[in-house]
């Protein structure tokens, strides 16, 4: 994975390592919450067990329009911080461990979130996961192998020994 990782690239740039984490999280660690430019991990997240609770729309909080390639950056959440621990006491988020991370895109497509995720069935579940991640790529590996052993002999032939 570490190869991948730094070897890996998208549209031609390289993999950004986005460090999320389970924790009980103060007001002002969510007002400084990660930023993830570009995607979300919320579908890795739920996809692994996880539990998406709350999805926290900044344009909404900031009652600006949604509009097609806007400036995201300008939402400051320092100015917010009153209402988003209103929206983090309902969550209940002093007792709870949560991933909490900012995600923001400007395009055709764009938003500007914070993604709330408890741990789920993660705890239960991550070995049946991984085991299954083990298998795939035993699979995948072996295909590779296949494919490559049928091609071999083609890579040594030449026509002018024929």
């Amino acid at each position: 994975m570490e190869d991948y990782i730094l070897k890996h690239k998208y549209n031609d740039s390289p993999l950004e390592d986005y460090h999320l984490e389970s924790k009980i999280w103060t007001i002002d660690e969510i007002v400084n919450a990660p930023e993830i430019v570009g995607w979300t991990p919320a579908f890795w997240l739920f996809y692994n067990g996880f539990l998406h609770i709350a999805d926290i729309d900044i344009f909404d909080l900031f009652g600006t329009p949604q509009e097609p390639f806007q400036k995201i950056r300008k939402h400051d959440l320092k100015k917010k911080k009153s209402e988003l621990e209103a929206v983090f006491e309902r969550l209940d988020y002093k007792k709870k461990e949560l991933i909490v991370y900012r995600t923001k895109r400007s395009g055709i497509n764009n938003w500007d979130a914070i993604d709330v995720f408890s741990i789920g069935c993660y705890h239960n579940s991550k070995e049946i996961m991984r085991d299954q991640i083990i298998q795939d790529c035993i699979v995948r590996d072996k295909e590779i192998s296949e494919k490559y052993k049928k091609s071999w002999p083609m890579r040594n032939f030449n026509p002018e020994n024929s």
